[in-house]
């Protein structure tokens, strides 16, 4: 009876309440009753899932591409068509229990490593250092999980170090120095760099990336190394003190030379910088995204390849819930199943529950969610939850 009084109003949104549906003569009773045709996005919060707007449901999408690294972004908004640069994808994959959508981003191409590299570029250098895209397409981050267990508490750092000689008749040596706060638990700290350097003439423009101070990753004359979104492992190193760029000209004077270092860092804890450059010639600066752009420090991302949604039926109930129904409408592909489980207590404890069946709950409270749980056998397979409703205290 319960499911098929729900179904009036799933059909209500699309067809309205003279459809002729299977219930008992009279009006049945809705107090105490809410139910979701998701016409909205108004599921509390989904994981693995994505909301369908034309044909008003959630549905699962296809895992297997991005096995081998991901970043999960928890913002209030993602531009996520422009966050497409270097062989990577970004999609909505679900809403978290403070309302924030979830974007995971992943790269297309290449082993593992390079996938990573090119994922913290999009992120945190976009095209050329200037266009970050975790600053420029995404909206109130909250919080970035990685699926690399060695990021957790890390956070990145951008800096950049220029100069121009201008063939004043004298060599130019410029660098900015770094100094790592943390030199304890800084493992495994990366970095990735572009180093160009050019003259005219018989002069020379001259880049090097050091981590730390001392040991050169990346060194060019009149030449050009970009290393950013490659794989850069060889070059990881535990608890730096310092790391430096540095720009300098050689040769002949008289002429013309330049040279640009730009480097990503991942590395614990915070970074000061210090520009020693005798001549003026040089131009330096650094984002420490922490602390100048907001970005939290890396957590472990969820690893669960399990989809669920949450429906909150009711917040407050005037009493306490003793006994409840909920039901649901679906497809799902003959591989995978779902199940569903049922909290009045806000979510601290949800019991399994059977469709339209009634539940006396073991923990009462108040506060009464749905959760639809979709095991994935076939993490390839596209499974849709379109309805579901819930009722409580019906006696």
């Amino acid at each position: 009876m319960f499911k098929n009084q729900a179904q009036i109003f799933y059909n209500s949104e699309l067809i309205g309440y003279n459809t002729n549906l299977n219930v008992e003569t009279g009006l049945p009773n809705y107090e105490n009753m809410k139910a979701f045709g998701f016409s909205s996005d108004d599921a509390e919060e989904y994981w693995l899932m994505t909301y369908d707007s034309d044909k008003d449901l959630y549905k699962t999408m296809d895992q297997s591409v991005w096995s081998d690294f991901y970043i999960d972004i928890h913002a209030t908004s993602a531009t996520t068509g422009s966050l497409t640069d270097n062989d990577c994808v970004c999609v909505n994959i679900g809403k978290d229990a403070s309302a924030k959508q979830i974007y995971r981003i992943y790269c297309t191409v290449g082993t593992a490593a390079v996938r990573k590299a090119q994922v913290l570029k999009t992120l945190f250098y976009g095209t050329n250092g200037s266009d970050p895209g975790i600053v420029d397409h995404v909206s109130g981050c909250v919080k970035i999980d990685s699926s690399d267990a060695d990021d957790l508490g890390k956070q990145v750092h951008y800096s950049t170090i220029s100069f121009n000689s201008g063939g004043t008749g004298q060599l130019h040596d410029a660098y900015y120095t770094g100094t790592y706060v943390d030199t304890s638990t800084n493992l495994g700290c990366q970095t990735w760099s572009y180093c160009t350097g050019s003259g005219t003439a018989t002069a020379v423009g001259n880049a090097e990336w050091e981590n730390p101070t001392g040991t050169s990753n990346n060194v060019v004359a009149d030449a050009t190394t970009d290393e950013t979104g490659t794989d850069t492992t060889g070059d990881d190193t535990d608890n730096p003190s310092t790391c430096k760029l540095h720009t300098w000209s050689s040769g002949d004077g008289n002429y013309p030379s330049s040279a640009v270092v730009r480097t990503i860092i991942l590395c614990k804890g915070d970074i000061t910088w210090v520009e020693t450059d005798p001549d003026s010639k040089a131009t330096v600066s650094n984002t420490g995204f922490l602390t100048d752009e907001s970005i939290p420090v890396f957590t472990a991302a969820e690893t669960s390849t399990d989809s669920y949604l949450i429906a909150q039926v009711e917040d407050s109930a005037s009493t306490t819930i003793t006994n409840c129904i909920g039901t649901y409408n679906s497809s799902i592909d003959a591989s995978n199943s779902i199940a569903m489980t049922i909290s009045v207590d806000g979510g601290s404890n949800y019991e399994s529950a059977t469709d339209a069946t009634i539940l006396r709950p073991t923990n009462t409270g108040t506060d009464f969610k749905i959760k639809l749980t979709i095991t994935r056998t076939d993490d390839t397979t596209i499974d849709k939850i379109s309805e579901l409703a819930g009722i409580y205290n019906l006696y």
